[in-house]
């Protein structure tokens, strides 16, 4: 097990060299016809080189999907802590989050499911849309709902009660029971990202107005831009100096400690 350990290391990583090499060349092939005249001849050798260079861009996105794959099969939903360890002070950061939910509007939300709600939003969805790659089709649910709506809850039951274990070379190991009702992926993990994302954004604002962080400004009547957010990826506008990385940093040091998100920051400062 050692030896084939060491020798598909050793595989992978001249697939990968040589799969870098080969991005790199079609790189310096693309530079090269870019700066070439346009001609009928010329465009095509761009679209034949820009369609190898896609398809070596996939293969290595391929290859980190499978490795986070991998690191979900090694760590399991314990790799979603971040929305469950709060440690630090939270009075400091939801002094700064804007409320955006009335009392009417929250009593709705905390509301208990009604049967009709639910036969409501079924009929709406696209019946040729699916839960997920390998999911069943809505149809499935809007056809058979009167027979499906009587089992969720012996279903939960099942998945809460029961113990698991897993056939590892074809022996069972050790037995386990699940531990978190929100897996890595599901479509509600996006909004609790966006939740504790806020708790960032407010002291990134109350950093503004007392004028410890200056954001950037695309013109002089525009008001300073301090951070741009889409999905899981954040870009900060700050101060290039030392003063500003202070207070960067700061913020980034007292966002962790409340939501448990930590920065690399030998890579960073």
């Amino acid at each position: 097990m050692v030896n084939l350990t060491k020798g598909l290391k050793v595989w992978v990583g001249k697939i990968r060299h040589k799969r870098n090499r080969q991005v790199n060349q079609l790189n310096r092939r693309l530079e090269e016809l870019n700066c070439e005249e346009r001609s009928e001849e010329n465009l095509g050798k761009i679209v034949e080189v820009k369609l190898h260079l896609n398809m070596e861009i996939d293969k290595e996105e391929r290859y980190w999907e499978q490795r986070a794959r991998a690191n979900w099969l090694k760590m399991g939903d314990k790799n979603t802590a971040l929305f469950h360890k709060g440690i630090g002070n939270m009075d400091h950061i939801l002094f700064r989050v804007h409320s955006c939910i009335s009392e009417s509007m929250n009593r709705i939300l905390l509301a208990t499911y009604a049967k009709g709600e639910i036969i409501e939003v079924l009929k709406g969805m696209g019946p040729t849309k699916a839960s997920g790659a390998d999911g069943f089709q809505v149809i499935f649910y809007q056809k058979y709902w009167h027979i499906i709506g009587r089992f969720i809850n012996f279903i939960l039951k099942c998945v809460n009660s029961v113990q698991y274990s897993i056939l590892i070379n074809g022996e069972e190991g050790s037995s386990f029971r699940s531990s978190r009702g929100l897996r890595q992926g599901d479509t509600l993990s996006p909004y609790l990202f966006l939740f504790c994302g806020e708790g960032l954004f407010a002291l990134m604002r109350l950093a503004s107005q007392e004028g410890k962080f200056l954001g950037a400004k695309v013109c002089r009547s525009t008001p300073p831009i301090t951070h741009l957010m889409f999905a899981d990826d954040c870009i900060l506008f700050g101060e290039a100096s030392n003063r500003g990385i202070c207070v960067l940093k700061d913020i980034l040091e007292e966002y962790e400690s409340c939501s448990g998100q930590c920065v690399n920051n030998n890579g960073v400062f």
